[in-house]
């Protein structure tokens, strides 16, 4: 049976929630649950002990009396030499957990947990946050004392030491500025941030934040109101705010809101409070970045919340915001520098659009600003890509590194409305070419990017790239091999940013491809139809050449009576494999497959040769599904005598490589037929 100090909790805990569905201000609800758990942990202490030469005392998020709904609880348990308290941290540790709350406690010395305030960081910071709850206060202001003192004895050396240990946490994360599934605690500009802020004003002293009076207040309430509302959404402790949750977090905090999708608002105005709290945290510690290229940009630009945008950049003021896009990775922190000091709101109103502005889409990582720069860092590198295909692409297009810098950055600038991104992003990249004085043609180079920076992308995945007139309709739309290349490259680095999902082993390859064949026809100027001839006479030969062991009849009638398509779709080394296939089909085999690995792609191609009948194709594309393969790509081309020949890019769903030579997938093949 639940004891008095539980019962009471229970039910405090519930007025508690009711205030919080009343619209209560986070502070004050994570302030209200500290309080009633001090109340009945207090009381089960004195309850449970029959002396006070012991001090119990609140660390961590408890410590700071901001604790949420599913919060766990980090309690230290102080005491003298001779007097063991383990039986009784014991018994109200048992109490709790029948509460269903989470606890974690320790029992020391003032002794053993100053040395080890003193040997760890991590225990440092914890015991930083330390509030006595009940006990020896004496024995407790003894130790804190001491502890203050130790970490107080070089303010720097603790700035120094605290500055590892922030960007390792925040790197374990996504981070609570940009990412789709915030981390509102250990991610960058999340509550550990804050509490960080509190460390240091506490072992240094107050120091200047770049941030206006009361912001940090207001984006504490905010992280707060949102990570009560998770925790009684869910029912436990977690601090990541997952895409699922989105929707009804927004509508239970604005349950009035009238704009059309209030969980955009909300995650806007989340990102904005976390970037508050991230740039004043990184300012304390030296890493705010406001000197080199990123300086010398916000110098030249009027700030403050009156400034007026500029109509036109100086040579300067291009020159240094180009020289900081070309730093790449290393320019992150200055770009951030020129959000937060406010100088791309004065130099390209343009950006305001995409500013903190969320991408609910499981593909995309960060919002579509950080998005952008990920772009443009990615950009930076692809001289030193592991692809042998995009690294001499890179290098041969050296000479246009600013215009494919500028596109990077300003190829999603239209999202954020009802109408296509790639449309309205053309006209706002006119717009921001005119006011930063980039000159013709580079500015309309910039421009046409952004229009079309989809079109590789849309095209490989939608058409079907061994179609001999697609690669001169896209050549005539491009026009020449250097657009197609930067063309290229702002793909590659744009799928390489959006995240994972979107850049997988197989789509680069069909990217490449379409590359290949583009340029191709590009360099030598190839028209459909008639002009193809060559390619289809020179493949033939080839494969007559390879086969030279088959009777010449047999060979020519097989070549003829395959489609054009197959020949100008497949690599000379695919179609004499695939010519070896089927003319060893017998035609009573009614089913024969054969599966190779594709090591550079790092796929499986099955290659199936049957008697084509309706249905042929759904049913082996079902096995393969049963056998949870993933059908990547498939090319179905069937010989005037009835013989399908069917090619399939697979990617094992577990990540299994298909067993060796296929036997077992042919024998599912095989129940097919």
């Amino acid at each position: 049976m639940a004891t008095k100090e539980i019962r009471n909790l229970k039910l405090e805990r519930e007025h508690i929630r009711a205030r919080h569905l009343a619209a209560a201000s986070g502070t004050f609800i994570v302030r209200q649950l500290s309080d009633a758990l001090d109340t009945a942990v207090i009381g089960l202490w004195e309850r449970l002990v029959a002396d006070d030469s012991c001090a119990l005392i609140a660390l961590g998020e408890y410590g700071r009396q901001e604790v949420s709904p599913a919060s766990s609880l980090d309690l230290l348990i102080l005491h003298p030499w001779g007097r063991d308290p383990t039986d009784a941290a014991k018994a109200l540790s048992y109490e709790l957990w029948g509460a269903e709350l989470d606890l974690g406690y320790a029992v020391y010395t003032p002794e053993e947990a100053l040395r080890l305030a003193r040997t760890r960081l991590d225990s440092e910071l914890r015991f930083l946050d330390a509030r006595l709850l009940v006990g020896d206060a004496a024995l407790f202001k003894d130790w804190k004392s001491e502890l203050m003192g130790w970490s107080r004895r070089s303010p720097e050396g603790f700035l120094d030491r605290l500055g590892p240990v922030t960007r390792a946490r925040r790197s374990s994360t996504d981070d609570a500025c940009s990412c789709l599934e915030p981390d509102l605690m250990d991610g960058a500009g999340g509550l550990a941030d804050l509490a960080a802020i509190r460390w240091i004003e506490a072992v240094a002293g107050p120091r200047e934040i770049p941030s206006e009076p009361g912001a940090l207040t207001e984006a504490a309430e905010l992280l707060h109101r949102v990570r009560n509302e998770l925790h009684y959404i869910t029912g436990r402790n977690t601090d990541v705010l997952q895409m699922q949750y989105h929707v009804p977090v927004a509508e239970a905090l604005a349950p009035h809101a009238t704009v059309p999708a209030p969980e955009v608002e909300l995650m806007r105005t989340l990102y904005e409070s976390c970037r508050t709290i991230a740039f004043a945290l990184d300012s304390l510690l030296g890493g705010g970045d406001d000197g080199g290229q990123a300086g010398t940009f916000v110098s030249l630009f009027p700030l403050g919340a009156n400034a007026q945008p500029i109509p036109k950049w100086s040579t300067k003021a291009r020159e240094s915001f180009v020289g900081l896009l070309s730093t790449g990775p290393e320019g992150r922190a200055g770009f951030r520098a020129l959000e937060r000091r406010g100088a791309l709101a004065t130099a390209l109103p343009e950006w305001d659009g995409i500013r903190c502005l969320p991408q609910r889409s499981v593909y995309h990582r960060y919002a579509v600003d950080v998005h952008c720069y990920e772009v443009v860092a990615e950009l930076a590198e692809l001289r030193g890509s592991a692809d042998e295909l995009t690294r001499r692409v890179a290098r041969e297009s050296e000479a246009d590194r600013e215009t494919l810098l500028l596109a990077g950055l300003l190829h999603d600038i239209g999202k954020g409305s009802e109408e296509d991104h790639c449309l309205r992003g053309e006209m706002l990249a006119r717009s921001a070419m005119d006011r930063m004085g980039i000159e013709e043609p580079q500015a309309s180079e910039v421009v046409w990017l952004v229009r079309n920076h989809l079109l590789l992308s849309r095209v490989a995945t939608r058409r079907d790239i061994g179609d001999e007139a697609l690669a001169v309709e896209l050549a005539d739309r491009i026009g020449s091999e250097r657009r197609l290349r930067l063309l290229y490259l702002l793909t590659v680095a744009d799928a390489r940013a959006t995240g994972p999902a979107a850049w997988s082993t197989w789509k680069s390859t069909l990217i490449s491809r379409l590359f290949t064949r583009v340029a191709h026809v590009l360099r030598r100027g190839e028209l459909a139809g008639a002009d193809t001839s060559e390619v289809v006479a020179d493949k033939i030969d080839g494969v007559k050449a390879a086969l030279s062991d088959y009777p010449p009849a047999v060979l020519e009638r097989h070549l003829a009576d395959m489609p054009r398509a197959w020949l100008l779709s497949q690599s000379l080394r695919g179609l004499v494999d695939q010519s070896i296939q089927m003319l060893e089909f017998r035609r009573e085999e009614e089913l024969q497959i054969r599966a190779v690995a594709n090591p550079e792609a790092g796929i499986w191609e099955a290659t199936v040769v049957a008697n084509d009948r309706p249905g042929l194709f759904s049913r082996v594309a079902g096995v393969l599904a049963l056998h949870k393969l993933s059908v990547l790509g498939a090319e179905i081309y069937t010989r005037d005598d009835g013989v399908a020949l069917e090619i399939f890019q697979l990617e094992p769903k577990g990540g299994e490589p298909l067993s060796q030579g296929g036997g077992e997938e042919k024998a599912d093949m095989d129940s097919v037929a």
